[in-house]
């Protein structure tokens, strides 16, 4: 995408957050905590896929199934952030962050009692595909700290832009806003793969 595209994008996004936003504070469903305005992540060239999501998708083939969801996607395969949408995103944020333990892990999981990042964002994705989330709509992904450690976070896609869900932050903030560096996240259209960013 060339630069003026870039901007025409950026400039759509805006303009959408700020529609948004206006009707949030009409009719007060939002929780005034989130700004909802963002943009959308560009997915780079097929990476390859972390050994550890590979040998849980072998041992545990439903977690890594394409799901429709009940929610309606649009082409890209966002949903409509509504009020009630960024509400389920806030509420699923705060149970998984509150219910697990933190703890290193190697093993990758979803629905642990205890764990690491990884088993934080892959309970946060199931929550939500059980939800009626589509599976395009709620990605994992990779990212660097501060201090160059890989971590994982959930990215919820939406009409507004990218969300990210993150056992290290309350909030659920836009994906620009976080103080990483990243690296790579779960294909589009196949669980099994991932992307570079």
């Amino acid at each position: 995408m060339n630069i003026s595209g870039l901007l025409i994008a950026a400039l759509i996004a805006a303009s959408a957050g700020t529609a948004y936003a206006q009707a949030q504070t009409a009719d007060g469903s939002g929780s005034g905590d989130v700004d909802t305005r963002s943009s959308k992540i560009a997915f780079g060239q097929v990476a390859a896929t972390p050994r550890g999501y590979y040998d849980m998708c072998r041992q545990r083939p439903g977690l890594c199934r394409i799901v429709k969801g009940r929610l309606p996607t649009l082409p890209d395969g966002s949903v409509a952030l509504t009020g009630a949408a960024m509400r389920q995103l806030e509420a699923v944020n705060a149970e998984v962050n509150a219910a697990i333990t933190p703890s290193r892990r190697e093993d990758w999981g979803a629905g642990e009692s205890d764990g690491d990042c990884k088993d934080f964002a892959l309970t946060k994705q199931q929550r939500l595909l059980r939800a009626g989330w589509p599976s395009s709509a709620v990605r994992a992904a990779i990212v660097l700290t501060r201090s160059g450690q890989r971590h994982m976070v959930l990215v919820a896609r939406t009409s507004n832009g990218d969300f990210v869900l993150d056992n290290l932050n309350a909030r659920i903030v836009a994906w620009t806003s976080v103080p990483y560096r990243w690296e790579k996240i779960q294909s589009k259209s196949d669980m099994w793969r991932w992307n570079s960013l």
